[in-house]
């Protein structure tokens, strides 16, 4: 888990077990209250204002990661409320107090909501994203697109129809992303019909979740811009070597054949992707979620492949939790008008997942087992998109 940085409240890693495949933490921002002198900074991608000797109290988010089925239980709900995905919402001053509930164990994690009152240490309050930065390109990659005129009936579905039995699909013009290149994402196989996602990351290779696969010997579904259907066969498979349930949460698929120049691959987050993207917590750069009807959902990226529920309004109109069934689906940055897969759903709420750009040459070295289990080589390996036009903060 990445740690935010430049003064906007600590990351505080609360449990950490070495026997466990997982951890809880409360990530806090400061919120200001009143008082004491404000001047503006910038600190990496977000601007600021920084309040000295003002009283003021810190809220964040809880992240969870590699607990399946983890459930939330507060035991203080009079001092702060905890939703599905996380966000912590102050009520009153004090420590709330929460239990991480699983089958296996249960973790205690403390949410410090107190009031600070004239410290020396200087809270901020976030006011923007950089402009030039990262960040802010995210945020006009999907907030250009989107307004309050829309609805997700009429600019939510990717497809405004999709018959998978009759093999028809055509693409939806109000979609709110119809002018990205889709094409990737896989809406049917034979193993899961509509579920068990999948998406395309080289002109031969898929990408979904361990924990939900496909057999050798399935087929795969993908659809041009124009409607064309390309069915292929399964033929090799490689299970990150590692998975434990829930994590790494990745198998790669080769495939009987290539893929056309019509179906594009997406590109993957790059490995030096926390240079470019820091304040996430502030800024909330959102992102493109897919679920097993094929709705062009909206969720903010938070770090690695977890993933926040909105609070912009407009984007709320494209928001929904993620549920049994919407496992494997991929969530993407959209940069330059291209997808750029940051993981595929495993766990519910907003969203979250292995986070692929921490498995780049695991991803490749998998690619290389799959295709030998399929008896081919291809030689290909995945496309890590690159940041580097963008400020590095590193």
């Amino acid at each position: 888990m990445m740690k935010l940085r430049g003064g906007n409240g600590p990351t505080m890693r609360v449990v950490q077990l070495s026997d466990v495949a997982g951890s809880a933490q409360y990530n806090p921002v400061s919120v200001y209250l009143t008082g004491g002198s404000s001047s503006a900074q910038a600190l990496q991608d977000a601007n600021f204002i920084t309040y000295t000797g003002a009283t003021y109290y810190r809220q964040g988010n809880v992240v969870i990661e590699g607990l399946g089925n983890a459930v939330i239980i507060n035991l203080d709900p009079s001092v702060g409320t905890v939703a599905s995905d996380g966000t912590i919402t102050r009520l009153s001053s004090g420590i709330m107090r929460l239990l991480i509930k699983t089958s296996l164990l249960t973790l205690p994690l403390a949410c410090d909501l107190t009031t600070v009152s004239a410290a020396p240490e200087q809270p901020n309050q976030f006011v923007s994203t950089v402009a030039g930065s990262l960040a802010a390109h995210l945020q006009g990659q999907v907030d250009n697109r989107i307004n309050n005129t829309m609805s997700m009936a009429v600019n939510g579905l990717v497809f405004s129809t999709q018959n998978h039995a009759t093999q028809s699909y055509v693409r939806n013009p109000n979609l709110w992303c119809a002018d990205v290149n889709l094409t990737c994402i896989s809406p049917w196989n034979s193993n899961g019909a509509n579920t068990k996602a999948g998406t395309l990351i080289t002109p031969r290779h898929v990408l979904n979740a361990a924990h939900y696969e496909y057999n050798v010997g399935n087929t795969v579904r993908f659809v041009a811009q124009d409607g064309t259907v390309h069915n292929r066969t399964i033929t090799g498979k490689a299970r990150h070597p590692n998975y434990v349930p829930y994590t790494p949460d990745l198998t790669i698929y080769t495939l009987a054949s290539n893929l056309p120049v019509g179906i594009t691959p997406c590109k993957l987050m790059p490995s030096n992707w926390t240079s470019y993207l820091v304040q996430n917590l502030s800024n909330r750069p959102p992102a493109l979620g897919l679920d097993q009807e094929e709705k062009a959902l909206i969720i903010d990226f938070y770090t690695d492949g977890a993933f926040l529920t909105p609070t912009d309004s407009d984007r709320l109109i494209f928001h929904e939790n993620k549920i049994s069934g919407d496992s494997g689906n991929p969530a993407f940055l959209i940069v330059n008008g291209e997808l750029v897969l940051v993981t595929v759903w495993t766990y519910g709420g907003a969203g979250s997942g292995t986070p692929v750009a921490n498995f780049i040459t695991d991803l490749n070295a998998m690619i290389v087992t799959a295709d030998a289990q399929a008896g081919i080589s291809t030689g290909y390996t995945v496309t890590e998109a690159d940041f580097s036009a963008f400020p590095n903060y590193a």
